[in-house]
């Protein structure tokens, strides 16, 4: 609280941190805290991680509406913003709500909810796609190599088609 600047970093790995940990109640307050930072001194280097947070938070929460909210501020970044790790992740994440939904929906025979999961998980695909075709090299690293393998089984999972080879072969 309070820490500026100097703070704004750390706060966002901590919110990461306790979502993964499932400390849904201190990574909330670290998420608004960074989020109150940013509106109250502009876009930082590190939109993109809290971003990327933000997804990953409501994603493991089971947060649909909010994934997606966190996922379509992606679009609204300036187009010179780097695609780098958060933004990957950001998509990782959001492959996984969107899966989680379109199987809800298979599940309860909800075709248009299941045909909006897919086609909001296909879109966020193409953007990875891109990325990588821009920059092949990215998939060189053997951390992108996996981000990569898990957005593609989080696809597979929202359209239908993943299976315990796709699990784990990833």
């Amino acid at each position: 609280r309070g820490l500026g600047r100097p703070g704004h970093w750390p706060r966002i790995n901590r919110a990461r941190l306790r979502t993964l940990r499932a400390a849904w109640a201190e990574a909330t307050e670290d998420l608004d805290e960074a989020r109150t930072f940013e509106a109250e001194n502009g876009p930082t280097e590190y939109a993109i991680d809290l971003i990327a947070t933000e997804v990953e938070h409501a994603a493991w929460r089971g947060e649909l509406a909010a994934a997606r909210m966190a996922v379509d501020q992606l679009a609204q970044l300036p187009p010179t913003a780097p695609f780098g790790p958060a933004h990957a992740r950001a998509i990782t994440a959001g492959l996984m709500a969107e899966a989680d939904e379109a199987e809800a929906a298979r599940a309860s025979a909800n075709t248009p909810r299941e045909e909006e999961a897919r086609d909001r998980a296909h879109r966020m695909a193409a953007v990875l796609h891109e990325a990588i075709g821009r920059a092949p090299n990215l998939v060189e690293a053997p951390s992108w190599a996996a981000r990569v393998g898990l957005a593609e089984v989080e696809l597979a999972r929202a359209v239908g088609t993943a299976s315990l080879g796709t699990w784990t072969n990833q």
